[in-house]
């Protein structure tokens, strides 16, 4: 999966709308066991590793602080 410079902000907008704008759900912050071949992607989108040391040689453990879309 590719991602160019103008699918961040839509991805990001997208998050926002669902989770920053009129957010009924009390979420902070987005995980995800993310495949290795998808790291990029998600480092691209703003999320960091949870962990430096995983135990899945297959995934990481990412995530994203939703108020980092509000400042």
């Amino acid at each position: 999966m590719t991602s160019s410079k103008t699918e961040q902000p839509l991805f990001k907008n997208y998050i926002k709308s669902m989770f920053v704008i009129e957010n009924k759900t009390g979420c902070r912050f987005l995980t995800v066991d993310a495949y290795l071949e998808a790291v990029p992607f998600y480092e691209k989108n703003g999320f960091r590793f949870l962990t430096a040391e995983d135990d899945d040689p297959h995934t990481r453990v990412m995530y994203f602080d939703l108020l980092d879309l509000v400042a």
